[in-house]
């Protein structure tokens, strides 16, 4: 007879849940490096463009706030009320990293 979902015969094994050794030591490392190039990231922060700037908060944003499943809203008709996004312009982005760095 086989074991159930959820059940071990290694009642000494890593708890469900916990990371294991090797992940956490790496995470710590990266703290660790992240924060003591902290400065530095910021200083060369300062000399991307606007569109830099937004791809940098991007690629962040996704350790902050959980990941959302993206799902299609169709009216009536079976037409998708929220197109896709076009790329903003230069300018556009300027504009919105100033509001963003205005308001934070």
């Amino acid at each position: 007879m086989g074991l159930h979902k959820n059940q071990t015969n290694n009642r000494s094994g890593r708890p469900k849940g916990r990371p294991n050794k090797k992940t956490a030591e790496l995470r710590d490392k990266l703290k660790l490096f992240l924060e003591s190039t902290f400065d530095e990231i910021q200083e060369e922060f300062k000399k991307l463009d606007p569109v830099q700037k937004l791809t940098f908060y991007e690629k962040l944003i996704k350790f902050i706030v959980p990941v959302m499943k993206s799902a299609e809203i169709t009216g009536a008709d079976g037409k998708d009320l929220f197109p896709p996004a076009r790329t903003l312009t230069k300018e556009e982005a300027k504009i919105y990293l100033n509001n963003l760095e205005n308001e934070y």
